[in-house]
């Protein structure tokens, strides 16, 4: 281990001198902004060096540190493939003599891989590395690269938008609007004009992290397409029932140019939901992940499905209901899918990481024209390699389940298993500071699956997107990153998808809805160890409920005329009405208590088109799911149990028949917050 010395300009090469050039551009003490008390970093090379290529590396990246920091000693560098380089950079680190670790890496191709970690620097919360990428080339033209991208690095630690600048540095490596030129400044690839942070951040914010890939986009759209079209006229197992027409312009025409070509389909629930806002979302990913915003990729989705309703199933009429669940249930499906994916994404390129980003954009990371894997350039990861730039928070519970269902003999017990993923895009969430932000895109998204088990099979199905894509954040906090208090907040507008399935001894229930707008409220309050989090929203909504009446109402003589297909057939009606829901978590210490509230109310969609279909039986559901839940911290990182109560009451009508449904379940799973 020895000091990196000064390159002397006079025999620096053209690389060299560049990196000096550009780390005079932060002379200016940002160490003491931050708040450092020491003042030297620890460089370190891994991987197979050749020599003077390392030596050049250590020197060029000691002098940087020297100039931008300020550091009064010269920045030690060792070789940390041998067991005497892995020695030395741990008494570096246990020793606290040195600010930062810059570490420089050979990976494959002859590339470079510089991260930079923060060991003492209490005011960057959370995230604990800068990660680089340096693509291959000569060394003249690594070593500028290196100079750039570590001064660059360097300067948005010390700025006071620091986290700000750190989400947007992390996407000029990617195919992106916004760009660094050579010296290292914010550059529009669509204008071509040099930018200042202020423009290149409302670039950023307002178009998404890169370009779009409309050929791309066309391509994956098309694949999907083309496989459904494939399986649509070779599986007729499923589709033949609904064939209506050939490919006679007269038949055409009933479909293309007349009401009769629309109408609510009669398929089985699994097809209508989970699957078309499946299928939504697949067309959603393919449009976010090449490059568009949201309001783009539900335009796709819109698009895709009216293509898939007219032009692939062209024997059959178009269905209404398909056309509102698929785009619609690709937005708030889709969007937190798409969030959880790009989060892993960014975060460590571990082969884990890589595959749960893979999972949750499949099918579309399957398409070898998809580029899902790790991205290039700036990445800002916690002590778990996980992406620092966005507040998150992961559940992961497996445990059992035990439910009854009132005036039935019979009880359920299952197992059980349970993700809840939820991510918040507002820059800044949860540190010191205070102020109003109105925005707009993907500001928090929420994801949750669960699934139980039983004897006889499938007892219970779960599915949640929601996503707020525009709003105001409050926020006025105090303390210091470790221990904060005050409170923020967002008040804005949201979209839902929700599925729920009962399959349980003496009850059956289904609902599948989904909503476009809703207003939604969400807020925390932090005060010394306690912490209280609550929200509420509203959404009208579209969808698939199950009537508890109707069974009883189709017995013998009180078989009612005006029945759907699909009521008659599988027991739900296509229905409109309200959702809302109230929901507070307390959290004390170890320990957490909290309670949550849904009521669901809706009436039949059908009757609207009951001169065409004849279905005007008139149909009322309404649902109230309360929920108590406690849980409390285990020994090991990120371990708890929870305990949870559910209560289910239904109450349904049909044709004036009112019927009453009501169920428990407990819940008891050892949980993992990630």
């Amino acid at each position: 281990m020895g000091p990196g010395t000064p390159v002397d300009a006079r025999r620096a090469s053209g690389g060299l001198r560049t990196l000096a050039v550009l780390g005079l551009a932060l002379v200016a003490s940002p160490s003491r902004a931050l708040g450092l008390d020491v003042q030297s970093a620890f460089v370190s090379l891994d991987g197979e060096w050749e020599e003077p290529f390392a030596t050049e590396v250590c020197r060029a990246a000691a002098e940087t540190l020297g100039l931008v920091r300020g550091f009064d000693t010269p920045s030690p560098c060792a070789r940390t493939n041998s067991h005497e380089g892995k020695h030395a950079l741990a008494l570096a680190r246990s020793s606290r003599d040195y600010a930062l670790h810059v570490a420089v890496r050979r990976v494959a191709g002859g590339e470079l891989a510089l991260t930079l970690s923060a060991w003492d620097l209490p005011t960057w919360s959370g995230a604990s590395q800068l990660v680089w990428n340096i693509p291959h080339g000569t060394p003249d033209e690594k070593l500028a690269l290196l100079g750039r991208r570590l001064r660059t690095s360097l300067g948005s630690m010390a700025a006071e938008r620091g986290v700000r600048e750190l989400v947007l540095l992390r996407t000029v490596a990617s195919p992106s609007r916004v760009t660094l030129d050579a010296d290292g400044r914010y550059f529009d690839l669509a204008s071509g004009d040099r930018l200042d942070f202020d423009a290149a951040w409302q670039i950023y914010s307002r178009d998404g992290h890169g370009l779009p890939d409309y050929l791309g986009l066309a391509l994956d759209l098309g694949g999907v397409l083309a496989i459904g079209e494939v399986w649509y006229l070779t599986d007729t197992s499923v589709s033949d029932v609904d064939w209506k027409y050939d490919l006679s312009w007269a038949t055409l025409r009933k479909k293309l140019l007349t009401g009769e070509g629309l109408q609510f389909d009669d398929n089985v629930l699994y097809l209508n939901s989970p699957g078309h806002p499946a299928a939504g979302a697949v067309f959603y990913q393919s449009a976010r992940h090449r490059g568009l915003g949201p309001f783009g990729a539900l335009l796709t989705a819109g698009a895709a499905s009216a293509f898939w309703e007219y032009v692939t199933e062209f024997r059959e009429v178009a269905s209404l209901n398909d056309l509102i669940m698929t785009p619609l249930g690709g937005l708030a499906f889709g969007e937190p899918l798409y969030q959880v994916s790009d989060f892993f994404r960014r975060s460590e390129p571990t082969a884990l990481n890589l595959f749960i980003s893979g999972l949750f954009s499949f099918p579309t990371s399957l398409s070898p024209l998809h580029g899902w894997s790790a991205p290039g350039g700036l990445r800002l990861l916690d002590d778990r390699g996980l992406a620092a730039d966005q507040w998150h928070r992961f559940h992961l519970m497996a445990g059992f389940d035990l439910s009854h269902a009132d005036g039935r003999v019979s009880s359920g017990f299952g197992g059980s298993a349970q993700l809840d993923a939820q991510l918040l895009g507002q820059p800044g969430f949860g540190r010191p500071g205070e102020g109003a932000t109105l925005s707009s895109g993907p500001l928090s998204t929420r994801l949750l699956l669960a699934v139980t088990m039983g004897g006889g099979g499938l007892q219970e199905l779960a599915l949640l997107g929601e996503s707020a894509y525009a709003g105001l954040w409050v926020q006025q906090l105090d303390g210091t990153d470790s221990r904060v208090h005050g409170g923020m907040g967002l008040v804005g507008l949201g979209a839902l998808f929700e599925h729920e399935e009962r399959l349980v001894p003496g009850l059956t229930d289904q609902l599948a809805m989904v909503s476009p707008v809703g207003p939604t409220l969400q807020g925390t309050y932090s005060q010394g160890g306690l912490r209280l989090m609550a929200g509420a929203d509203v959404y009208p909504v579209f969808g698939a409920m199950f009537s508890e009446a109707y069974p009883a109402l189709a017995v013998g003589a009180l078989a009612p005329s005006g029945v759907s297909p699909v009521l008659a057939a599988h027991g739900y009606y296509w229905a409109y009405g309200l959702r809302g829901s109230v929901r507070a978590e307390l959290e004390y210490r170890d320990a957490a208590f909290g309670v949550e509230v849904r009521r669901y109310s809706v009436l039949s969609a059908e009757k609207l088109l009951a001169q065409k279909t004849g279905s005007d039986l008139r149909l009322a559901d309404e649902r109230q799911l309360t929920r108590l839940w406690v849980s409390h911290a285990l020994p090991g990182r990120g371990l708890s149990v929870r305990a949870t109560f559910e209560r289910t009451r239904r109450w349904s009508d049909a044709a004036d028949l009112a019927v009453t449904a009501d169920d428990s379940r407990v819940h008891v799973q050892l949980a993992w917050e990630l």
